[in-house]
């Protein structure tokens, strides 16, 4: 079952739909992107790599996210971005041409996608605040923040799950710390009941990770 917004279902009734393997790039970085894309089903990461091939994970978007903004509102011409299946996913194929023309001629599709992009810039936001932290674990708590108001599912205990497949690298990786550090902060963090995950999901206790972070202030804030 869809839960895209009626308005966006309609827009993109009549495009054709690729699948995407876990792990299969959708976009480069650098690359004139002849169409423009949106999540159907599933997750695309965002990162990126610097002249010495270092990767860095920038984002994760979901279903409904169109995607890349920054050529199809013509910012630049080509994909600032790796833009890559994190797992499998269903994406729809678009024009960017006829891209265009639906935000310019829709309001309703525009609102859809500027509350999108309003939701990546705050939590671009968060992300940024977690890399300015001068201590690994205050780094790990921001980032943990900014993936549950993305992407947590509230469970039967009042805690959240985050919907993405995450590994201790890909954590530490998003805040700039060694694998070693995201894994031992971690652990300490689901020793004093903060966190809890397996090998690839983490759920989190936004009560006990706010009193850390002392972020009231962000309590009330929906971006997913």
């Amino acid at each position: 079952m869809s839960l895209l917004d009626p308005a966006l279902e309609k827009f993109i009734s009549s495009y054709p739909t690729k699948a995407f393997r876990a792990g299969r790039t959708i976009v480069y970085q650098g690359e004139v992107p002849r169409s423009s894309y949106l999540v159907l089903r599933g997750t695309v990461r965002i990162y990126s790599l610097d002249m010495r091939g270092d990767e860095s994970n920038i984002s994760f978007i979901s279903e409904g996210h169109l995607f890349p903004v920054e050529v199809i509102f013509e910012k630049t011409t080509s994909s600032l971005h790796y833009y890559e299946a994190s797992a499998d996913a269903e994406i729809v194929v678009i024009p960017t041409v006829e891209a265009r023309h639906e935000l310019a001629t829709n309001k309703e599709v525009m609102k859809i996608v500027l509350d999108e992009i309003a939701a990546q810039y705050i939590g671009a936001k968060i992300h940024i605040q977690a890399l300015e932290q001068t201590r690994a674990q205050d780094k790990i708590l921001r980032i943990l923040q900014y993936l549950v108001l993305r992407f947590g599912e509230q469970n039967a205990k009042g805690n959240y799950r985050i919907s993405l497949k995450l590994k201790q690298h890909d954590i530490a990786n998003m805040v700039g710390v060694a694998r070693e550090t995201a894994a031992t902060e971690s652990g300490k963090l689901k020793k004093s009941n903060v966190i809890d995950y397996d090998s690839f999901h983490y759920t989190v206790d936004m009560t006990e990770l706010s009193k850390l972070i002392g972020s009231e202030e962000w309590e009330d804030i929906e971006i997913s």
